[in-house]
């Protein structure tokens, strides 16, 4: 599993002196997300929302994990096909409770930090178009720090980026 903080660049791999052995390092890091084709306007504005509200202020490690998860679901089997599907799934009855908690919690669904909205557009439109690893080695779920979803310990723990655990 891997841990990133703020603090922590992206994995590169280490020269390897003459003397020293040979180890084998995860490469998941570098997984590349494929680019997503024929993604709509609204599509890359859903994935910008999720960026925003789950992980503002967060690295940019933080962030991409974040739409990694988002992507990822897209592709699986299990959750809808679209972003907007993946990122609105739950709030067609919220007393089920979302998938996306910001989706479906009453408050309102406009950014308010200018800055924030507009590096979350960016990062979407960056992570739609496949220039960005996936750092969460695959996941599917993520939570923040301060809950223990009752699902947690069904999953793998892939990775730990700022305040959220990953999981497939």
């Amino acid at each position: 599993m891997a841990v990133y903080t703020p603090s922590t660049p992206v994995p590169a791999p280490e020269p390897q002196s003459p003397s020293s052995p040979a180890v084998s390092e995860p490469t998941f890091a570098e997984t590349p997300i494929p680019p997503l084709a024929n993604v709509s306007a609204e599509g890359k504005r859903c994935l910008a929302q999720a960026i925003y509200f789950e992980a503002r202020g967060e690295s940019l490690s933080g962030r991409m994990a974040v739409a990694a998860v988002v992507l990822n679901r897209v592709r699986h089997e299990k959750f809808p096909d679209t972003l907007c599907g993946v990122v609105r799934q739950g709030g067609e009855d919220p007393s089920k409770g979302c998938q996306f908690a910001w989706w479906c919690d009453g408050r309102s669904d406009v950014p308010t930090e200018p800055r924030a909205w507009v590096d979350a557009q960016r990062l979407a439109r960056e992570m739609v178009a496949g220039l960005h690893p996936d750092l969460t080695d695959g996941a599917l779920f993520f939570h923040h720090h301060s809950i223990t979803p009752y699902w947690m310990h069904r999953l793998h723990q892939t990775a730990e980026i700022d305040q959220h655990y990953f999981y497939r």
